[in-house]
């Protein structure tokens, strides 16, 4: 009986022992996961943040484009009304949707008139 008590309790260790590794291994497991998690977390904060900028910034350059436009059009017909008024040609009506005027061509032509 004495060999079968101790038989019982080296079993009894080795489970306690398997156990504990066990337990030690999961421990570690799960605190990777966490860090793991937080990582994300503040990666995704991160992200969030940097989408925000490119949005406000987004916004900015359409501001700019359409300011650019604007002024564009505006040094546009000075240039144009300025080049009449040396040629003594007549400007165009312009349409409305000024991609439709080919304002090359109308330049070209002016510059033939000139030689």
């Amino acid at each position: 009986m004495a060999a079968g008590g101790v038989m019982k309790m080296a079993i009894g260790e080795a489970q306690d022992v398997i156990d504990c590794a066990r337990w030690e291994a999961e421990a570690t497991l799960c605190q990777s996961v966490e860090r793991d998690c937080h990582a994300l977390k503040r990666a995704k904060s991160d992200h969030d943040q940097i989408i925000a900028a490119l949005r406000g910034d987004l916004d900015s350059l359409k501001e700019e484009l359409y300011f650019l436009k604007k002024n564009h059009d505006e040094c546009s017909k000075i240039a144009r009304q300025h080049l009449c008024k040396q040629t003594g040609a007549f400007q165009p009506i312009q349409p409305r949707d000024y991609k439709c005027w080919d304002s090359e061509a109308w330049f070209q032509d002016v510059d033939r008139k000139l030689d």
